[in-house]
C-alpha cells in the first residue's frame, strides 16, 4: 500500500502487475490530533479488511506552507511508523521528487502532470493526492519486483 500523506491522504494498493485500487480519504476534523487519529483508525480498519503486506509513504516537509503543515507531515509519518511497527510490516519512505523522477519522468513535475500521467495509465484518480499515491505505488512495485533499485 502506498500513501501520499496530508490532511487529504491519497492511497493506492494492490499487487505488482495488477491495476491498483486508488482513492483518497479526508482525515479528522482539522486539529492535528484528529488528523493523526483519523489516519491511525483508517490504517487499522483497512488492515482488518485487506491485510497490508508493506507500506510506503510519500512524505516531505512542506517548504513554504508554515509550521502547521510541517507538524501534520511529521505527525502523519510518525503514525505510519507506529502502525508499521505494531502491525509488523515493512515501511519505506520516499520523497515526492524521487517518485516523480522515476515514474513520471520529471522530478519537478507538478500535481496536474501527475494526474495526467495517472490518466494515461487508464487509472481514474479522484484527485491529485490519489494520483501521487498511484505513482508511489508503481515505484514500490518496481522495487519489490527488482525492476528499480530505489531504496535498496
Amino acid at each position: 500500500m502506498s500513501l501520499d500523506l496530508a490532511t487529504n491522504t491519497g492511497f493506492a494498493y494492490g499487487r505488482p502487475g495488477e491495476k491498483p485500487r486508488i482513492g483518497s480519504i479526508r482525515l479528522g476534523s482539522g486539529t492535528h490530533g484528529s488528523v493523526g487519529a483519523g489516519l491511525d483508525d483508517w490504517l487499522w480498519d483497512f488492515n482488518g479488511v485487506s491485510h497490508i503486506e508493506g507500506l510506503v509513504a510519500e512524505a516531505h516537509i512542506p517548504q513554504h506552507k508554515g509550521q502547521a503543515a510541517a507538524q501534520i507531515a511529521i505527525g502523519l509519518l510518525m503514525v505510519c511508523e507506529m502502525f508499521a511497527y505494531r502491525a509488523d510490516i515493512p515501511l519505506k519512505v520516499c520523497a515526492p521528487s524521487s517518485v516523480r523522477a522515476r515514474v513520471v519522468g520529471n522530478g519537478r513535475a507538478q500535481k496536474p502532470e501527475v494526474v495526467a500521467w495517472c490518466k494515461a495509465q487508464g487509472w481514474d484518480a479522484p484527485d491529485h493526492d490519489a494520483a501521487d499515491a498511484a505513482a508511489l505505488w508503481v515505484l514500490a512495485c518496481r522495487v519489490a519486483t527488482g525492476k528499480d533499485t530505489y531504496g535498496k
